[in-house]
């Protein structure tokens, strides 16, 4: 695949998926350049990049995922994700959520009230709102 100039852009995503979910960051981010440039479009695989960078302790660059990935999709809801991916194990999505989180990335859905549901256990609202434009 890596040879195949036609490979499916979505093939990317997920061979990222699976790099991040094996902690190989680096490897994850490469995939997810290359699926970005297929596909400009994609919310999901900025948020994945965000958190990627996230976990290499890039918080400029997570940052700039982040809000390269709301430029593109205004209404994307962390919430929304949880419910529709199919996590066999629900702390692969959680190690996701929490590294937006820790890097500066909102890890909360904002309502059109400007109110935010923040997660619980989230160590970092204060640091959300501060970064968030619609709180």
């Amino acid at each position: 695949m890596a040879l195949d100039p036609y490979c499916p852009g979505m093939v990317l995503h997920f061979q990222a998926q699976a790099a991040y979910r094996l902690g190989r960051y680096p490897e994850a981010i490469g995939l997810l350049r290359r699926r970005i440039l297929r596909n400009p479009e994609t919310d999901a695989s900025r948020a994945l990049l965000a958190a990627s960078y996230g976990q290499m302790g890039l918080v400029e660059e997570a940052r700039e995922a982040w809000r390269e990935m709301l430029r593109v999709n205004p209404a994307y809801s962390i919430e929304q994700r949880r419910k529709v991916l199919p996590y066999k194990d629900p702390d692969d999505f959680e190690r996701f959520v929490e590294a937006c989180g820790r890097r500066g990335c909102p890890s909360h859905d904002c309502g059109p009230d400007g109110f935010a549901r923040y997660r619980s256990r989230s160590p970092c609202a204060a640091e959300t709102r501060r970064l968030c434009s619609s709180c």
